[in-house]
């Protein structure tokens, strides 16, 4: 019996590895709920974990142009991630990996960008407060998100809505911010929702801004911007790409919208032609990756 029993198990695995050419979704990015300082990840986890190990985190801040891993946790924990080095007031991109219990790794998910809000307590613009649209990379049309102003009147914890704006809307004034100097803001935006275990959420928080202290986002200083290009884009037939030198001999992957991997080669050179004539008209994502560096970018095939 037991042989037929280690059978089964190494099919189960085999299973697993097969299908890791398809990248596992974030779910969502957020505000952390506890904190309001920090980004959460939240991730839906397969139906079947059997055979995978572990969830790696990937982000990329400010200007950078390369996904760096910050972090990894056992598939079996809660399904999110709190990033304690993140700084809420950045447009902060995340994606994940899962690692099976043999190494193998899925490619990198498409990533997903949380809500980010500012306020201008100066000149003209007092009172008023801006945010960006949640992004996530696969997404190639505007999304149709609303959004729900929050304001806490004495900066104490007790927020209430300030009113529901449509997905074109992207502003508001507090007419009144002269009577509530202390006060402080966030926006919420709904997605679709996540099945974690921490809590039920399908809503997108953003940072915290107050009026008594109008925080700047963290200066980061600007990694090169030629780490990967391409050309053109959209493509016809052939997709050229330039690479710094760091990613000579890295691993190349398309993958499609299902998170399917549809071509994948080694970068043997720092100026590569793809031809990609018989690809179907859509969007896909480029992978670049050494062992701990990542770069990717969409593209359109008409």
């Amino acid at each position: 019996m037991k042989p037929l029993f280690n059978y089964f198990k190494i099919a189960i695995l085999l299973a697993f590895i097969s299908s890791a050419s398809f990248a596992q979704d974030v779910c969502m990015v957020t505000a952390d709920f506890q904190t309001g300082e920090h980004y959460m990840v939240i991730y839906n986890k397969p139906a079947d974990i059997t055979g995978i190990d572990s969830v790696l985190f990937f982000r990329r801040q400010g200007q950078e142009t390369i996904f760096t891993q910050i972090g990894s946790q056992s598939i079996n924990d809660l399904s999110y991630f709190v990033d304690y080095t993140s700084n809420t007031l950045d447009t902060t991109k995340y994606a994940i990996k899962l690692k099976d219990v043999s190494g193998g790794l899925t490619p990198l998910s498409f990533y997903h960008q949380g809500v980010v809000l500012d306020y201008s307590p100066l000149g003209w613009a007092q009172g008023s407060l801006t945010w960006t649209k949640y992004k996530k990379e696969d997404q190639t049309t505007e999304s149709y998100q609303d959004f729900n102003c929050m304001m806490d009147e004495t900066g104490l914890g007790a927020y209430v809505s300030m009113g529901y704006f449509m997905w074109y809307q992207n502003y508001w004034t507090d007419a009144n911010y002269s009577s509530h100097p202390n006060a402080q803001y966030y926006v919420l935006t709904t997605l679709p929702n996540c099945d974690i275990t921490k809590a039920n959420i399908n809503t997108s928080r953003s940072n915290i801004k107050k009026q008594y202290s109008n925080e700047e986002a963290s200066v980061h200083s600007p990694m090169p911007l030629i780490s990967m290009q391409i050309s053109p884009n959209p493509i016809e037939s052939t997709l050229n790409v330039l690479f710094d030198a760091q990613f000579i001999g890295a691993k190349l992957t398309i993958i499609n919208i299902e998170g399917k991997i549809i071509h994948s080669e080694n970068v043997l050179s720092s100026d590569m032609s793809i031809d990609l004539k018989d690809l179907p008209a859509g969007s896909y994502l480029l992978n670049v990756e050494t062992s701990s560096k990542v770069c990717s970018q969409v593209f359109l095939k008409n």
